[in-house]
């Protein structure tokens, strides 16, 4: 894990908020570009708060799976 940490705050890479969310990348790009989850551009790639991930985690309804 690639995480980064700045003052009390752990920055994730878009890969490893996805492996956390355990969602695709293309799922957590998604919700970067909605609005959903704050990212912050740090070099040449993309950041997020690890706080931030877990906050937009759990504040996604739970969906069922029909059979």
């Amino acid at each position: 894990m690639e995480s980064l940490t700045i003052g009390s705050a752990e920055y994730l890479t878009i890969g490893d908020a996805a492996e956390i969310a355990k969602m695709s990348t293309r799922t957590v790009r998604r919700a970067i570009s909605r609005g959903e989850i704050p990212a912050y551009r740090v070099g040449g790639g993309l950041r997020i708060v690890r706080d931030d991930v877990h906050a937009w985690i759990t504040s996604r309804p739970l969906t069922t799976v029909k059979r």
